[in-house]
C-alpha cells in the first residue's frame, strides 16, 4: 500500500513542476460499514437466508487516497489535476479511480482522462446515499443480495435508479453558463480500446438549467446518450430530472430509459429507471429518504422476459467532526420476476426480497 501511495506522489510531482504548480494536496477517505442481510433467498436459491457480512468496504464508494492540485497558467486558463487510487479491502484490490486533467477558460471547461461521465455526475449529485450501501450504483446490493447480479447488465452499465458507468477514459467539454444554461458533451470507450473484441463508443449530451427563485434553487436537466458496441445495433439512453434546494431541504427526481438491440434480434433490451430522493439537514444531523426502481424488459436476450427491481431506503448521518461522520442505513430491495407465462417456481427462484441494515463510519482527510 505504501508503494502505491508513493507512486501517486512520484507521478504528481513532475506534472506539478512542468505546469509550475504548487505541491499537490494529499487527500483520502476511509469508508467502512457493519452490514446485516436478511433475504428470502441466498445464492443457493434456498429460502429465508440471514447473514452477517461483518465489517466491510462500502463498494458504492470505496476507501481511497489521492493527490490533486491546480494553478493558473498563461492565457487565462486554470489547470487542475487529480490522481486517485481506490482501496477495496473487501475484494483485496487496489485500482486507479481517477487520472484526470481539467483546463478551465472563459470559453468553457475541457476535462480529459479517467473520470466520471456526465450522467454519473448527475446521479452522484442527486443521490444523498451515494456513499453508503443504499446508493443508486447498486454495487453493494449486487454483492450481498441473490439475483441482484441483474443490476450489472450486458449493456456494460450498472445502477438502479440511475445509470452508473463509474470512471472511464474520455474527454468532456462543458460550456460557460449562459442565462442559467450549460451544455456538456462527452465521448469515451467505456474503458475499452480498439484492440479489444467488444469495442464500445459512448457519447453523452447533457443540458442543464439552474436558477434561484425566491430562495429556492432550481436545477433542471435533460440528457441523451448513444453508444455503439460490437454485436449490437445503435443504442440510446434518455435522462430527465430536477433538483430543488430550499435552505436545509433537498429534493431530487429523475426518469431515464435505455434501449439496445443485438444484431439478429427483432426485439430490443430495454431498461426504465425512476429515482426520487429527499433529505434534510439540521446542525450535525442529516436524514435522507430514497425510492428507486429499475425495470428490465427482454433481459438476457430472452423475449418477453421482465424483471423489476425496487429499492427503498432511509439513512441517518451524524457529523461528529469536520472529517468524521457516523451513519445508519436501512434499505429494502425487492426483485420481481414479472415475465409473462413464468411459472411460480420461476418467479420464486428468480426473485428476492431483502432487507439490509448497516452502521458505518466515514473518515476523510
Amino acid at each position: 500500500m505504501k508503494k502505491q501511495i508513493a507512486v501517486l506522489a512520484v507521478l504528481a510531482t513532475p506534472l506539478a513542476s512542468a505546469m509550475e504548480m504548487k505541491m499537490p494536496t494529499v487527500y483520502g477517505k476511509i469508508n467502512k460499514a457493519y452490514v446485516n442481510v436478511d433475504q428470502e433467498q441466498n445464492v443457493a436459491k434456498t429460502r429465508n437466508d440471514k447473514s452477517n457480512a461483518g465489517i466491510v468496504e462500502v463498494l458504492n464508494s470505496v476507501s481511497r487516497v489521492g493527490v490533486k492540485g491546480s494553478e493558473s497558467v498563461d492565457g487565462g486558463i486554470t489547470a487542475s489535476y487529480k490522481l486517485e487510487l481506490g482501496l477495496d479491502s473487501t475484494n483485496d484490490s487496489v485500482a486507479l479511480r481517477n487520472a484526470e486533467v481539467s483546463l478551465k477558460h472563459s470559453y468553457g471547461t475541457l476535462l480529459i482522462g479517467q473520470t466520471y461521465n456526465p450522467f454519473s455526475v448527475v446521479g452522484l449529485g442527486a443521490d444523498p446515499m451515494a456513499s453508503n450501501i443504499a446508493g443508486h450504483q447498486g454495487a453493494d446490493m449486487a454483492q450481498y443480495v441473490a439475483q441482484a447480479s441483474s443490476l450489472k447488465t450486458n449493456l456494460g452499465t450498472q445502477g438502479i435508479g440511475f445509470t452508473y458507468r463509474g470512471r472511464v477514459d474520455g474527454a468532456t467539454y462543458t460550456t460557460p453558463e449562459l442565462m442559467g444554461f450549460t451544455y456538456t458533451i462527452s465521448q469515451d470507450k467505456d474503458g475499452k480500446n480498439e484492440r479489444e473484441t467488444n469495442t464500445e463508443n459512448h457519447t453523452e449530451h447533457l443540458l442543464s438549467y439552474k436558477r434561484a427563485i425566491s430562495g429556492l434553487d432550481l436545477n433542471l436537466y435533460a440528457g441523451m446518450g448513444s453508444w455503439s458496441q460490437t454485436g449490437t445495433k445503435d443504442n440510446k439512453e434518455m435522462l430527465y430530472g430536477l433538483g430543488l434546494t430550499k435552505n436545509a431541504f433537498k429534493f431530487n427526481a429523475a426518469l431515464s430509459s435505455s434501449e439496445t438491440k443485438n444484431v439478429g434480434n427483432t426485439f430490443s433490451y430495454e431498461i426504465e429507471r425512476t429515482f426520487v430522493a429527499a433529505s434534510y439537514s439540521m446542525d450535525k444531523h442529516n436524514i435522507a429518504l430514497t425510492y428507486q426502481t429499475r425495470e428490465d424488459k427482454n433481459f438476457d436476450n430472452t423475449k418477453d422476459s421482465k424483471y423489476k427491481t425496487t429499492q427503498m431506503a432511509v439513512g441517518y448521518k451524524h457529523q461528529c467532526t469536520k472529517n468524521i461522520d457516523l451513519n445508519l442505513t436501512y434499505a429494502k430491495l425487492e426483485i420481481e420476476n414479472e415475465t409473462t407465462g413464468a411459472t411460480s417456481d420461476d418467479k420464486k427462484n428468480n426473485g428476492n426480497d431483502a432487507t439490509l441494515i448497516a452502521a458505518g463510519i466515514q473518515l476523510k482527510f
